[in-house]
């Protein structure tokens, strides 16, 4: 017997492994200009074992989760201060 689920698809990725390329790009956007942009992003997403498409998609089934999107920028957030305090 084969059931259709009409639930959306959960994350192949947890939320804190996210908000860590989330945050880590930003940074590579803040700190490279356009030349090196994007070999800087390719090489984020190949370190992180993801591609640019599949993390996009990750975060657009976030859409309707409030919930999901508050954990994922509390864990940036998170990160981000973790970063801030490790250069200092």
């Amino acid at each position: 017997m084969l059931l259709i689920n009409g639930c959306k698809k959960s994350s192949r990725y947890d939320v804190k492994f996210l908000s860590k390329i989330y945050v880590e790009n930003l940074v590579i956007k803040q700190k490279y200009s356009q030349d090196s942009l994007k070999i800087m992003q390719e090489r984020l997403f190949k370190n992180y074992g993801i591609t640019q498409e599949e993390f996009e998609n990750e975060l657009n089934s976030f859409a309707d989760n409030q919930k999901k999107w508050s954990e994922f920028f509390n864990e940036a957030q998170n990160y981000l201060t973790e970063i801030q305090q490790t250069k200092k």
